[in-house]
């Protein structure tokens, strides 16, 4: 009897650690700076070969020249990396649009716990790109298919 009780508390404490990465992993303090910065690409390069690994938008939002996101994805084993590229303000349209596309890599992460997190990017350079005019972002997702958000950006 007391082997089965000490077996299962270890396998309890075994199951308690491995899931330590379930949930949430943001807080309700304030978002942080953003502290990575919209990548430009060039016209050669194809946005198909950076979106990577599968993730979901949650939410998405404009705060002064940051765009914040809530994302999530499988994973909980291995650090996952993001970063935001952009084709710059290329339709010429009132407001122009720039497609952005959030690219994930999981670094061969299989494990399977629901991680979210809170991302923030600095839009500075599209900004700038834009003269200072207000712009619609087209967001595109993992699949860099049709965008799944349109934000105004002022």
């Amino acid at each position: 009897m007391r082997v089965s009780l000490f077996v299962s508390a270890v396998l309890l404490a075994a199951l308690g650690a491995g899931c330590s990465f379930l949930g949430s992993n943001s807080s309700d303090t304030p978002a942080a700076p953003p502290s990575d910065v919209v990548q430009l690409l060039t016209d050669s390069v194809d946005v198909g070969t950076l979106v990577g690994d599968a993730y979901w938008i949650e939410e998405a939002g404009i705060e002064g020249d940051s765009l914040r996101l809530r994302v999530s994805h499988s994973g909980g084993c291995r650090t996952h990396t993001f970063a935001l590229y952009s084709t710059g303000p290329v339709y010429f349209s009132d407001p122009p649009q720039a497609d952005v596309f959030l690219a994930h890599d999981a670094d061969g992460d299989l494990c399977e716990a629901l991680i979210r997190e809170d991302l923030a990017f600095d839009l500075t350079p599209l900004r700038n790109q834009a003269n200072g005019e207000a712009m619609d972002l087209r967001l595109h997702d993992h699949d860099a298919s049709a965008p799944v958000q349109l934000l105004r950006f002022q």
